[in-house]
């Protein structure tokens, strides 16, 4: 069984068209909020805001409902290694199932976004697209979030590029170092 599931709610495979609407009726709505909230200040900063206030959390929401509807179909096998695996963003969404469904075994991520959340706050280099810095953002930080994975996962970080300012590789490495399941990292001299 494969499950394909997007962060937006936006139909994969559609013609430009579609997608052209989809971003002029978002511009009149002020910008893409709605969207891409986790890069909106206003949604996201405020120290006093809880996780479950943030953009990321109906992320994680939605990918852990997914997982359980896609579990209840009848071609789910319950004996299979069940596996996650994506790039950049789903690379952080992939490591954040991973932390909140203990079925899954596997997690295969490249490029993986949302390392290293506090580098900017702290004088250190951080991603040109990462949420600004809260309390509250630290909850969906993939360090934290693999530290949580059993020692029967296992946890390949594909690919990291030592040029990405997207997805800093001092936060995948800081990942890769709070895992304590099995593990790989290939680091990249370009991304």
């Amino acid at each position: 069984l494969f499950v394909n599931m997007n962060s937006h709610g936006i139909l994969n495979n559609q013609d430009s068209a579609y997608y052209t609407a989809i971003h002029k009726v978002k511009s009149l709505e002020g910008g893409t909020k709605g969207f891409f909230n986790e890069f909106n200040p206003t949604d996201n900063v405020g120290t006093e805001k809880s996780p479950t206030e943030l953009y990321a959390y109906g992320i994680v929401k939605r990918d852990h409902f997914g997982l359980q509807f896609a579990k209840m179909l009848p071609e789910y096998n319950s004996d299979s290694r069940n596996a996650v695996s994506g790039a950049s963003m789903g690379g952080f969404r992939s490591i954040m199932a991973a932390a909140f469904d203990s079925s899954i075994k596997k997690v295969d991520c490249a490029y993986t976004w949302m390392g290293s959340i506090g580098g900017r706050a702290n004088g250190k280099v951080a991603g040109g697209f990462m949420p600004a810095y809260t309390i509250g953002i630290q909850y969906f930080s993939i360090e934290n979030a693999v530290a949580t994975f059993g020692r029967d996962v296992t946890l390949n970080l594909s690919s990291c590029g030592l040029g990405d300012y997207t997805s800093p590789p001092a936060g995948l490495v800081a990942a890769y170092n709070a895992a304590t399941c099995k593990k790989a990292i290939m680091l990249r001299q370009y991304r």
